[in-house]
C-alpha cells in the first residue's frame, strides 16, 4: 500500500509549521480499525488549549505569540471511502493555516 492510502490511526500527535508544540488528535470513533487502532476522520479534533501553544506568525514584543489557528479542512484525504459520511485522514492528510503555518501529522 502506498503512503497515499495509508489510513491515520490515533489517538496521534500533528505538528504545525509555526506552532511551538504538537497537538494531539484523540479518535471520536472506533468502529473501523487498522491494527487495533480507530481510524480518524475529519471529525476528529486537535485537543485544546493549547494547540501548537506559540505562533511565528503571530509575534509579539516577548517572542511568539500563544497559537490561535485558523484551520482549512483537511486535503489529502481518503477518496472515495467515508465512514459514517465523514472522510477518513491518511498519514499524508494536512490542514493549511490562514495565518500561514502547515499542519501534519506525524508518523
Amino acid at each position: 500500500m502506498s503512503s497515499s492510502k495509508e489510513y491515520a490511526t490515533g489517538p496521534v500527535m500533528c505538528t504545525c509549521s509555526a506552532g511551538s508544540a504538537p497537538a494531539m488528535i484523540p479518535p471520536s470513533q472506533a468502529i473501523l480499525l487498522v491494527g487495533g487502532m480507530p481510524v480518524l476522520t475529519e471529525a476528529d479534533i486537535m485537543s485544546t488549549p493549547p494547540m501548537f501553544a506559540t505562533c511565528t506568525h503571530i509575534p509579539t514584543p516577548a517572542g511568539p505569540g500563544p497559537c490561535a489557528p485558523s484551520l482549512s479542512p483537511w486535503m489529502e484525504t481518503s477518496n472515495p471511502e467515508t465512514l459514517n459520511g465523514l472522510k477518513i485522514l491518511l498519514k499524508n492528510s494536512m490542514r493549511i493555516c490562514a495565518l500561514g503555518g502547515t499542519v501534519k501529522i506525524q508518523g
